[in-house]
């Protein structure tokens, strides 16, 4: 970093002992790297602790916006692709997941129940005044 930034550079060593060459390559730039979460079973939850992250690798899962079925590990959402879920014997079909790519992406489901219900209390309002 040049003198007198606040910028928080991190050294590298001049000489590749690996290679045993110099490091040429030492100060380029790379993709930033990220710390993220998802929600799982409502929380908040820290992924991919101490990995380094780049943007383009952030997942979160959670069920499909057809789902109505109560498995538990979809319901529940988390960190990571449908693929891997279930890969680990999670219970579910894949059909059935939804993967998203960003922070805390997998909350949306509370927000449709939420709709559901408004739609259904507009509709009986509807049939109570006519």
């Amino acid at each position: 970093c040049p003198a007198g930034s606040n910028n928080t550079c991190t050294q590298c060593a001049a000489w590749d002992h690996t290679a045993n060459k110099t490091a040429d390559d030492c100060n380029t730039w790379h993709e930033p790297l990220y710390n993220y979460t998802c929600y799982h079973n409502n929380t908040v939850t820290q992924c991919a602790v101490g990995k380094n992250i780049t943007l383009s690798q952030i997942r979160c899962f959670g069920p499909a916006r057809r789902y109505h079925g109560n498995n538990v590990n979809l319901t529940m959402g988390g960190c990571g692709t449908c693929e891997e879920a279930v890969a680990q014997r999670a219970g579910f079909k894949l059909r059935e997941c939804s993967t998203c790519k960003y922070n805390l992406c997998n909350g949306a489901r509370a927000g449709s129940v939420t709709s559901t219900w408004l739609a259904g209390t507009a509709l009986l309002i509807t049939f109570m005044w006519n």
